[in-house]
């Protein structure tokens, strides 16, 4: 595993939110603040979701105008926490995984009824 700090240029495995009230949280795409994870762990962002759930993150995140949570602080909790990967974690990461790939399906569906409702609404006045 290897986490730096997100410069725009690379493409990492997966990106850790480092400034606001939720630093620490893991993200498939890449914000403005943040670090990148390269790693061979398949299940590595799943166990960072685990923590930043867990709420394992907030006790390190510092500031008073932006929170924001150290690269050696999140590297630390990462490493130190251990998860024991047995058939039930195994289990449990990959419904984590389909939750949220439920989630972003649902999303997308409700964007698209956004979309309708504006369309109606929009054909309805014109006339």
């Amino acid at each position: 595993m290897k986490i730096m700090c997100y410069t725009g240029k690379q493409t990492a495995d997966f990106y850790i939110q480092n400034k606001g009230y939720n630093s620490g949280k893991p993200h498939r795409a890449p914000l403005r603040n943040c670090f990148a994870v390269f790693t061979e762990d398949e299940f590595l962002f799943q166990k960072v979701q685990a923590l930043f759930i867990g709420r394992y993150f907030e006790p390190f995140i510092h500031g008073s105008v932006v929170p924001t949570i150290r690269l050696d602080d999140v590297k630390k909790i990462i490493e130190r926490t251990p998860i024991k990967m047995d058939d039930k974690a195994i289990k449990q990461f990959k419904s984590l995984d389909d939750i949220d790939k439920l989630i972003i399906v649902t999303q997308e569906k409700i964007k698209m009824l956004k979309n309708l409702k504006t369309a109606i609404a929009t054909e309805t006045v014109r006339r």
